[in-house]
């Protein structure tokens, strides 16, 4: 059958191209028509179907639901042949950044790896469990928002019964186990072609990446299918994917392939002197040769990756140093004891006083924080290390902390700190205050970059059944719920909040953001608008503001909505402190920048570069930034100043083509607003061929405008205004 032709009759989709082979399929690139939006069709071949079919895969990874993990949309049956579609993942694999020289710090490592895990762990854990399979650069994917995608693992083997479906391995990140098992399958298999006169036949193909083609070298792999009770102790089991995420990780970490050496990896610190202690012990248990001596679960290593810091030696060292202190100074408490009782209750008392007064002045710290955007971190920290000096079991000074870290959207860090240095002690969790930090853990799974809605649920319920029946928690808690489609749900803990003494304010923002997730925008409109007006909290007020323009262009991008929007933003920008305008400020620009294509209005194309240059004099600047301000500079026509912009962007972000494509574009019009005689087109062809070299290199797909670009060398050179040669 032919996929083009099957694909049309259904009337579904546009198939874009070819991306290449893997895992048992062909894979295409279309376009979803209903859903409008781009996703990877999947040609399984009949060596794999078979297995799909018995052991009803497709039901189980249509289910599957993971902010690391692409979705699987449909599977579909036409005549002989089954197709896979699921998301398509933008950005490049891990495989493909190491190629182009990209490097990346242990603390991004550390991030990357427990969103593998996590995946891992989602994937293990389901009541089916399972494996991917094939973890490796090449299947990994880091996307344009700096979150892994674990991709490829629609052919994964699934633990149930008997049977699994076993892939091939990758040289260097399959676990010894995984290629013994192949190969005794392959073998059970050859012996039972040969007793009936069959010919065996291998299937090698290479990964299927959603941008990228195939890489037969990198990944040969055979399909089979073969019983568990033809396999030896040491099968593959979950401990085999952990193995691989590690050798991935071992890969970004040392820039090497983990390939054993008499037997052993080497160890990355030994590749690597900048590995941490902490970072090299995980890696080295992950990747024991012996199924026993690893990590048990992906969820251990997550443990162990987020406590992380315990296991490295300088922090042990400083632990051991801040134990002796705390003991010496027990001493000598103590020795004071002994000479006088009453010296003895003076200083306790004197500390308690102490103790109490660092806590408030951490709170003043956070409160200045959320409130007014000002932040001295050092300040806090010393504050901190104080409180916990004179007493190191009282909650009070983690539960600011863990706030500090809330208030300075530092989400991650603070669910980690929460985990590591709180919720690891029983001497704190058995504390009553311990359903504030809940709470505080619950908001960190609300603001993450992709939220995570179930943990802060799941949070958010803990938090009240350890009796933070506090309003704001059943206002997070109701949020979150609507989030995963509960209204009604959602609704009933609202109600909830409302008799535990939930302020006006917050009560209407909670039931804004209720209607939002309901599909219900003018009510969310309304409801924000109430907010606004009875909030004196600042960052709720900001908060309210993004929701009605999420609201207002929510169902379409119209003249008239951008305006409504850009209109709402103008005025949040008067009512927020400017500390705490950075995603309004965000959101203002790319509503005028959508009112200048829909328009062609110069005052909206002006309006978005005073909005943008307020994120560049408020040092949030980044790419995008930059690059925006050049684009409508340009098509204001205002070409000095947006190749000045264009040269500071090449400063800043060395070796991306689009710099030089923008600049490319803009030789042009500079060109075509001279008179004939006076045209020069070679720093367009300069810029050009810059971008041509560096894009052919960074596997971005297929990009109309480079497309554009070579149409219009071309014509300039058959016009005789360029020279072809190279």
């Amino acid at each position: 059958m032919n996929l083009e032709r099957d694909i049309e009759f259904l009337n579904t989709y546009d198939v874009l191209e070819e991306l290449g082979s893997g895992s048992g399929g062909v894979v295409y690139k279309a376009y979803h028509k209903r859903l409008q939006k781009d996703v990877v069709v999947k040609r399984i071949k009949a060596e794999v179907r078979g297995a799909l079919n018995d052991r009803a895969e497709t039901d189980i990874l249509k289910n599957l639901r993971h902010s690391y993990l692409p979705q699987v949309l449909d599977f579909l049956e036409y005549g002989d042949e089954l197709y896979t579609v699921m998301d398509f993942i933008p950005g490049k694999s891990f495989q493909q950044l190491a190629d182009e020289g990209v490097r990346f710090t242990q603390k991004q490592i550390l991030k990357y790896a427990t969103q593998l895990y996590e995946a891992l762990d989602y994937l293990h854990t389901r009541p089916v469990p399972i494996l991917h399979g094939d973890i490796k650069p090449d299947n990994l994917m880091l996307t344009p928002e700096d979150n892994i995608c674990l991709i490829d693992f629609n052919i994964s083997g699934m633990l149930e019964g008997n049977e699994t479906v076993i892939k091939g391995y990758t040289p260097g990140y399959a676990s010894p186990e995984q290629i013994a098992d192949y190969r005794r399958s392959e073998s059970l298999q050859n012996a039972a072609d040969r007793e009936s006169g069959k010919t065996s036949e291998t299937v090698i193909t290479g990964t299927a990446v959603a941008d990228s083609g195939a890489d037969s070298e990198s990944a040969q792999e055979t399909v089979v299918t073969s019983r568990r009770d033809n396999y030896q102790a040491g099968a593959v089991d979950v401990r085999s994917d952990l193995y691989s995420a590690a050798a991935t990780i071992y890969f970004l970490l040392t820039g090497r392939v983990p390939i054993p050496e008499n037997g052993q990896i080497r160890p990355p610190r030994e590749v690597n002197s900048a590995v941490t202690e902490g970072f090299n012990y995980i890696i080295r248990r992950a990747m024991a040769q012996d199924p026993a001596d690893r990590f048990p679960s992906s969820e251990a290593v997550l443990k162990a990756l987020r406590g992380i810091q315990k296991l490295d030696g300088k922090y042990k060292g400083l632990v051991r140093r801040q134990n002796i202190l705390f003991a010496v100074i027990m001493i000598m408490i103590a020795a004071g004891a002994l000479l006088a009782g009453q010296g003895r209750n003076l200083i306790r008392r004197e500390q308690q006083e102490k103790y109490s007064g660092l806590i408030e002045r951490m709170s003043e710290e956070n409160t200045g924080l959320r409130q007014q955007g000002v932040d001295d971190s050092e300040r806090f920290e010393q504050l901190y290390l104080d409180a916990i000096a004179i007493d190191s079991i009282n909650i009070s000074a983690y539960y600011q902390k863990a706030l500090h870290y809330y208030y300075s959207d530092e989400y991650e860090e603070g669910i980690e700190y929460i985990y590591d240095d709180i919720l690891s002690r029983n001497v704190l969790t058995e504390q009553e205050a311990v359903s504030d930090i809940y709470g505080i853990l619950g908001r960190d799974w609300l603001e993450m970059n992709p939220p995570d809605y179930q943990q802060a649920e799941a949070a958010l319920t803990t938090a009240i059944e350890r009796g933070g029946n506090h309003s704001t928690n059943y206002r997070d808690l109701a949020i979150a719920q609507a989030k995963l489609c509960q209204i009604d749900e959602a609704r009933e803990t609202l109600q909830e909040a409302k008799e535990a003494g939930l302020s006006a304010a917050e009560l209407s923002y909670a039931e804004g953001e209720i209607a939002s997730a309901a599909g219900k925008w003018s009510e969310a409109v309304r409801s924000y608008n109430e907010c606004i007006a009875l909030s004196k909290d600042n960052e709720m007020t900001m908060r309210a503001y993004l929701g009605i323009n999420t609201a207002l262009l929510s169902e379409d991008k119209t003249p008239d909505s951008l305006l409504a929007a850009a209109s709402s933003l103008n005025q949040a920008m008067r009512d927020v402190p400017a500390a705490l305008q950075l995603q309004i400020l965000q959101s203002q620009a790319q509503n005028y920048i959508d009112l200048y294509d829909l328009t062609g209005d110069e005052k909206n194309a002006e309006a978005g570069i005073e909005v943008l240059q307020r994120v560049v004099q408020n040092g949030w600047a980044d790419y995008s930034t930059w690059f925006n301000i050049a684009f409508l500079q340009e098509q204001m026509a205002d070409y000095s100043a947006a190749e000045e912009t264009l040269t500071k962007l090449l400063e800043l972000y060395p070796g991306n083509y689009n710099t030089y494509k923008r600049l490319a574009f803009l030789e042009v019009d500079l060109q075509n607003s001279r008179d004939a005689g006076e045209r020069d087109y070679s720093d367009f062809q300069n810029y050009y061929r810059e971008a041509v070299q560096l894009y052919s290199s960074s596997g971005s797909g297929n990009d109309m405008e480079m497309q554009l670009l070579t149409q219009m060398e071309q014509a300039a050179i058959d016009g005789g205004w360029l020279s072809g040669e190279e």
